[in-house]
């Protein structure tokens, strides 16, 4: 069954059980990932934030996301996702973030898979981080986590209307929920 089917399943009133299978990543995103890993404090843990999204009505701000990596660096890696339309955003991180830019789709895996926790745009990288099994917060505007939300028991999310209501605030706020 597939997230569409259970979001069927769900109005119909059937069973909507979902095989969390996660995914298996490729030789190419393992080496990219071996690669990543040597780049990092290995004392820490690593937050991924990915800055991206398909339209920019659902993309929280790049100086959102600068704040919350001001706030964890100190205690955790980061590492940066942004796709070519976000290249132009990444002045507003500090020189000390490890920025993940314009990869393969193998790639994209392997940086997401050194994650232990992902905060993201609703998009197709939180997808893939809850299928590596690592605990995701989605920031959605149009869409809600009931019905297009990562496929994962170890997630959180925040929706507001107009995405940049959503203040740094309410994320570490929902954030803290996937620390305990």
């Amino acid at each position: 069954m597939n997230y569409q089917d259970q979001f069927f399943s769900r109005i119909a009133g059937v069973d909507d059980s979902l095989d969390f299978s996660k995914m298996v990543l490729s030789e190419t995103a393992l080496e990219y990932r071996k690669n990543l890993f040597s780049k990092l404090d290995a004392t820490k843990k690593t937050i991924g934030l990915n800055i991206g999204s398909t339209q920019e009505s659902r993309r929280w701000s790049e100086k959102n996301f600068a704040q919350i990596a001001e706030y964890f660096k100190k205690d955790f890696n980061i590492l940066i996702f942004a796709g070519s339309a976000e290249k132009q955003y990444l002045d507003a991180f500090s020189s000390d973030v490890i920025r993940v830019c314009d990869v393969s789709v193998d790639k994209l895996c392997g940086a997401i898979g050194v994650c232990d926790y992902f905060i993201s745009n609703d998009t197709g990288p939180v997808h893939v981080a809850a299928g590596l099994g690592i605990p995701t917060l989605t920031l959605f505007s149009t869409g809600t986590d009931e019905n297009v939300g990562a496929l994962s028991l170890k997630k959180v999310s925040i929706s507001e209307e107009i995405i940049n209501e959503i203040t740094p605030k309410m994320a570490l706020e929902k954030f803290n929920l996937l620390l305990v």
